[in-house]
């Protein structure tokens, strides 16, 4: 078998045990336990009746272990007090007091087993309520994200006109402090982070960074977010026979003229988008 054979068989035993192990968790429900920090009602309130359901396994196991803890020291002493009977060949045979307690273990087994079933059913109906309405989830959550981008780009725009306007601000204090001495004040490169100064926020940088092109790089960070969400809504129109995007193509920033530093840029289409919503449904 050459190597080039083997690297692909490994390549596939790995995915299989990946998927085996998926199998696994699906279930045992542990991916069924999983759901976002933004979520929906339902959901939440899926979630919170298994947290519930656990913490009332969790305090009857451990009143479980206590009993058991105890019916082990009742089992040693019953083991003692017959010795002693043994040895002594006096008095009625002591009755064990360990066995008194089988019936409150017994119990406690029971209702751990009905709990865990209860969870079970649980998760079970929080997996039938995302699948029965993962078309709503997943259009709510990609329209928050569409506003939670444009809003990121909102506020990029005001970080970076308000910058501007601090360095003009700090260009007029510095020319107030020295004129008419033109000169005698040195003027940092406000261009660069700290003006091309170390940043103790990111000491691993050891060359000077352009401010402008972060703030660009930021925008470019909410680029495939927004693409992803656009081809994600072309794909659900085109599966309700609506067509595809309507809007045409977004547009692309780098390949428009360039504009004034104070200008605001925007990436998105002027589409309606508002901010976030006052009344979110997650």
């Amino acid at each position: 078998m050459t190597t080039e054979t083997t690297e692909a068989a490994e390549g596939r035993r790995r995915v299989d045990v990946h998927e085996t192990m998926r199998e696994l968790a699906a279930n045992s429900g542990v991916l069924r336990r999983i759901s976002p920090r933004k979520s929906w009602p339902e959901v939440v309130e899926a979630d919170e009746k298994v947290a519930d359901l656990d913490r009332r396994r969790e305090r009857i196991a451990a009143d479980l272990q206590e009993l058991r803890e105890r019916q082990r020291t009742l089992e040693r002493e019953d083991r003692e007090r017959m010795a002693v009977w043994v040895d002594a060949c006096d008095g009625d045979r002591p009755l064990p007091e360990a066995p008194t307690l089988n019936d409150t273990i017994r119990d406690r087994e029971e209702e751990i087993a009905a709990l865990a079933l209860a969870v079970d059913r649980q998760l079970a109906h929080k997996q039938r309520l995302v699948e029965r309405s993962r078309g709503r989830l997943v259009a709510d959550a990609a329209k928050h994200v569409e506003e939670g981008i444009a809003r990121m780009l909102r506020l990029l725009d005001q970080l970076e006109a308000t910058r501007d306007e601090v360095l003009e601000y700090d260009a007029a204090r510095r020319w107030a402090e020295t004129f008419p001495a033109e000169g005698q004040a040195e003027n940092p490169d406000g261009r660069y982070l700290m003006c091309g100064r170390r940043t103790a926020a990111l000491p691993e940088l050891r060359f000077r960074v352009d401010a402008w092109r972060v703030i660009d790089a930021l925008r470019e960070d909410a680029a495939p977010a927004a693409g992803e969400i656009e081809a994600n809504r072309d794909q659900r129109r085109r599966a309700r026979g609506l067509g595809g995007n309507r809007r045409g193509p977004r547009r692309d920033r780098r390949k428009e003229p360039a504009t004034g530093r104070n200008e605001p840029r925007r990436v998105l289409d002027e589409d309606g988008m508002g901010g976030m919503s006052a009344n979110p449904s997650f």
